[in-house]
């Protein structure tokens, strides 16, 4: 199912401010060279790391302004400023704000959809586990703007385990030891840097450190940490500053008006007991395991591998395929259209994390008001799929189809409007409910509640920012949800034709997922539902799973990939997680 607003910001809320934790720490560290003990990763290197025990020393007040750019499309996501401070507690603060930032977005004008920009200001605090979002188009003031801010919530931080991971779980990496990361190697040369690896809330980070000829020189000086860098993104610091209590409180890294859009209450989304367990084994955590020593992934993606190296050790996977995106419910009349090559509104950056296409085609139908049993996109959906065939048969395809799109796929299939050959095609679902949802049968109770002014705000919420419910005089959700009733006449039959040809499958397992404007509907839809069940806030397990055989495992490169991630983000729309494990874009990488 789709959530895709074109009248609403394309998001991609990340946790930028909450890495720069990670920078403030490494910036407050005392490296001893000298003090390390030996680390015998015999998973996949056969190497010896150095493990370094790090003392950390902290100023009780420090600045710092960075910059973080997101790697698979070079937007700069952030760029602003920080402030960390010690409460009387010894208890870490963190406050930043991010300088304005343009982003592209779409927007509908007399039924036409074009592209403009805006500027987005963030202000986070960590005492509330919130951030203040503020919006301004290019054609309103920030005053203006301020009047549609919004809190948004976060999942809270483990400052303690932070400061754990980088005291006992860092490594210095080998200056032989071969990577194949281009801006690892550039970025930081082991001539003029120390490359440390560390291992945070499922994540592998490269700090970048200024070597220094007396390694005594060390003592003392906090700003040696130049970059962070992941496979997501790149955190560049640009200037480094204690503050200390001599120093004039004339000149504040925030003014009165900042200060006032800080957030002022306590909002968090907490994350389940199924969610915090994922990726907590050495097999994840261990050195080895880190992005850039991985030939095979990183080297078939352009934004990452450094091409110097790669063509001498590794061919990339390519095939002679055409792949084919399908979308599911949710698309307005306004997106309809032909088949186009790229269609980043619904899935995002894709076309980046899928070298392995030789062409990508994506299907653009009105969804709203027609359901997965509609002959006319029955037809549409098989009609692109068939694109370089003759006949009716699908061949030498990878088919990828989100939420209601398996579904459309499904029941033409069962209608015989088209077939699949086994042999020369692979068929990869993200996220179908492929035996109904309890959220559909709920739409009909939230959007009557939704009407009504008596009603809590929550169902208005969900109304509202999900784009569920017709909305003025009509009490009912749009047509197109009413076929994914668990009890609509064939859903239940549909997994019979999507199984015989299925090569693997996403399933979300988090109904918040990653920030976006689609995470607090989601969550409070699943609230509402109350399926009892991991689920992404529109499909629960017992729904997206087509075969109970299956081998589904936490690691996106597996053909079968469970993701704390909610239903929107499984497109890619929302890009993959900073922090964490939620990795949807890279599930579409190799698969073949």
């Amino acid at each position: 199912m789709s959530l895709y607003h074109p009248t609403r910001t394309k998001p991609n809320f990340c946790f930028g401010f909450m890495l720069l934790l990670l920078l403030l720490s490494f910036l407050s560290c005392v490296y001893s060279l000298n003090s390390h003990e030996l680390y015998s990763d015999k998973i996949s290197l056969h190497k010896t790391f150095s493990k370094f025990k790090t003392k950390l020393i902290l100023p009780d007040k420090f600045e710092v302004e960075y910059k973080l750019t997101q790697r698979s499309d070079n937007s700069v996501q952030f760029n602003g400023v920080a402030l960390f401070s010690r409460t009387n507690d010894s208890k870490a603060v963190i406050r930043v704000k991010s300088i304005s930032s343009k982003q592209r977005v779409y927007i509908v004008q007399n039924d036409k959809k074009q592209a403009v920009h805006h500027h987005k200001h963030i202000y986070f605090d960590s005492t509330k586990h919130s951030y203040r979002e503020i919006v301004q188009d290019e054609d309103k003031s920030f005053q203006e703007s301020l009047k549609s801010a919004r809190i948004i919530p976060t999942t809270p931080l483990d400052f303690q385990h932070l400061f754990e991971a980088i005291q006992n779980n860092t490594f210095l990496i080998p200056e032989n030891l071969q990577t194949y990361d281009y801006e690892v190697n550039t970025k930081c040369p082991t001539n003029l840097f120390n490359r440390f690896l560390t291992f945070f809330e499922h994540q592998h980070y490269v700090v970048c450190s200024f070597k220094f000829t007396n390694n005594k020189n060390l003592e003392g000086r906090l700003s040696t940490v130049k970059y962070i860098i992941s496979d997501q993104f790149i955190i560049d610091v640009f200037r480094f500053k204690v503050v200390n209590k001599w120093m004039s409180e004339s000149t504040p890294l925030f003014s009165e008006l900042d200060e006032k859009l800080f957030p002022s209450k306590v909002e968090t989304v907490l994350k389940t007991k199924d969610e915090k367990e994922l990726l907590k084994s050495e097999q994840y955590s261990g050195p080895s395991k880190a992005w850039l020593f991985n030939r095979k992934h990183i080297c078939s993606l352009n934004w990452l591998k450094d091409s110097r190296i790669c063509p001498q050790d590794y061919e990339v996977v390519t095939t002679n395929k055409t792949c084919i995106f399908l979308h599911g419910v949710g698309q307005w009349i306004t997106d309809k259209g032909p088949p186009v090559h790229s269609f980043p509104e619904y899935w995002g950056n894709i076309d980046a994390f899928t070298p392995q296409c030789t062409e990508r085609w994506f299907i653009r139908e009105e969804t709203k008001f027609r359901g997965w049993n509609n002959a006319e996109l029955q037809q549409s959906y098989c009609s692109l799929s068939l694109v370089n065939n003759t006949g009716t048969v699908i061949k030498d395809k990878i088919i990828f189809t989100h939420s209601m799109g398996t579904m459309i796929l499904a029941a033409a299939i069962r209608n015989g409007v088209c077939s699949i050959d086994n042999n020369s095609v692979s068929w990869y679902d993200v996220q179908g409910p492929m035996r109904g949802s309890k959220a559909a049968t709920m739409l009909l109770d939230i959007c009557s509640r939704a009407s009504s002014w008596t009603s809590p705000s929550i169902y208005k919420i969900i109304a509202e920012e999900g784009g569920y419910c017709l909305g003025g005089n009509s009490t009912l959700p749009y047509p197109a949800y009413s076929t994914l009733a668990p009890d609509f006449p064939g859903v239940k039959e549909l997994v019979n034709y999507v199984n015989p040809y299925l090569s693997g499958q996403m399933c979300g397992q988090s109904a918040y997922g990653l920030n976006s404007i689609y995470s607090v509907p989601l969550y409070l839809l699943s609230s509402v539902v109350g399926y009892g069940e991991p689920n992404d806030g529109m499909v629960p397990d017992s729904s997206c799973i087509v075969n109970s055989n299956a081998n589904f495992t936490t690691n996106f490169a597996d053909l079968f990939y469970k993701v704390n991630v909610n239903h929107a983000d499984g497109t890619c729309r929302n890009g993959d997680a900073y922090f964490g494990s939620s990795k949807p874009c890279s599930f579409y990488v190799n698969k073949v």
